[in-house]
């Protein structure tokens, strides 16, 4: 037994979309900004960082690192720009410098104590502290 293809009805009551003066379009911005325009000058850290292998946008995070933890982010100045992917936790990004986790670490994101564990987001900042011995006898 074999079905015959049947045509769906032929729609009714639609507006033609290229007619320009269709009442139910949006009106268009008069100049639609560029992506380059979207990115904040001021603001080191692109919002509209190229895309991960999965299309997803990169994740970039300021890294302040302390004394001599610095050689272990590239880039000069006391905070570095540094990128990492999307879901990156903040282990995942000293990992990939060079920084496991038998290093003993003092970690902070946006001012707060943080862990290996805390996720990052775009624009947080990672200050890397070593701990300090010594004090008064």
């Amino acid at each position: 037994m074999s079905i015959a293809p049947v045509d769906p009805p032929a729609p009714t009551n639609l507006v033609d979309s290229s007619d320009p003066a269709n009442p139910n379009d949006p009106p268009a911005p008069a100049n639609p900004p560029a992506p380059a325009d979207l990115a904040d000058p001021a603001d080191p850290i692109d919002p509209l960082a190229p895309p991960d292998t999965a299309g997803r946008p990169a994740l970039r995070v300021r890294v302040h690192p302390y004394a001599d933890l610095a050689r272990f982010f590239p880039g000069q100045g006391r905070v570095r720009q540094i990128e990492a992917a999307p879901g990156a936790t903040v282990g995942d990004l000293l990992d990939a410098h060079g920084l496991d986790q038998t290093q003993r670490l003092t970690l902070g994101v946006n001012g707060q104590l943080a862990s290996r564990a805390t996720r990052l987001r775009n624009g947080d900042t990672l200050e890397v502290l070593a701990p300090m011995a010594g004090g008064s006898r």
